[in-house]
């Protein structure tokens, strides 16, 4: 895909990473990534977007048009990453899904869940905005059930989910898969090899 690089106004020497876990370029965007995290040379973040807060209408996903822009632009990207992915048609709510991975974070769970929600979503066709479901996949990487569910039930993170919107917001992120290191902004899905060439040209830039 096109590269676009704008200037984030950040100093940080990690590199940040923004997805949603309903977005499918960001699933594939975390395959890419993986393929080469360990030859980045810094840390990697992973920060919330919701791509459809409160207020955003949800798409009628069976209108006719999301299931074959999936089937062109989805599948053949799997394919290349060597990525499992099938089609969810159930369009849902993020914001539960970004506060249990907060949650699992805050007891040194994150990459569990993290990884997890996105399988869930485009593997396993499961609805990852009940608390339910959420609260099932949680203990499957060995969360807490109960403490996830409270969690859940009483907003314990959505002013962390919040304020991780704000940021991006802040860092000039308009579209997810996105990726800031320092002062650069790096948005949309990529190549392993452009996301670690893009990373070296910034990293001491």
């Amino acid at each position: 895909m096109r590269r676009s690089v704008g200037e984030a106004g950040g100093t940080g020497t990690s590199l940040e990473v923004w997805g949603d876990y309903t977005c499918p370029f960001c699933y594939l965007g975390e395959a890419a990534l993986r393929r080469v995290e360990g030859s980045l040379g810094v840390p990697v973040e992973r920060r919330s977007f919701e791509l459809r807060p409160p207020g955003v209408p949800l798409p009628d996903l069976e209108d006719g048009y999301y299931r074959p822009a999936f089937e062109r632009g989805v599948v053949p990207w799997a394919e290349r990453l060597g990525v499992e992915v099938r089609w969810n048609g159930t369009a849902c709510r993020t914001r539960k899904a970004h506060e249990a991975a907060a949650h699992a974070r805050a007891v040194d769970a994150f990459e569990a869940m993290h990884h997890a929600l996105y399988r869930a979503y485009w593997v396993e066709g499961l609805d990852i905005g009940r608390i339910d479901v959420l609260v099932d996949i949680g203990a499957a990487v060995g969360l807490d059930a109960l403490e996830l569910r409270v969690a859940l039930d009483v907003d314990a993170r959505t002013a962390e989910v919040r304020e991780a919107g704000t940021a991006a917001a802040a860092a000039g992120v308009r579209a997810v898969p996105a990726y800031r290191l320092g002062s650069a902004l790096l948005s949309g899905l990529h190549e392993p090899d452009t996301l670690r060439g893009w990373v070296a040209d910034h990293a001491t830039g």
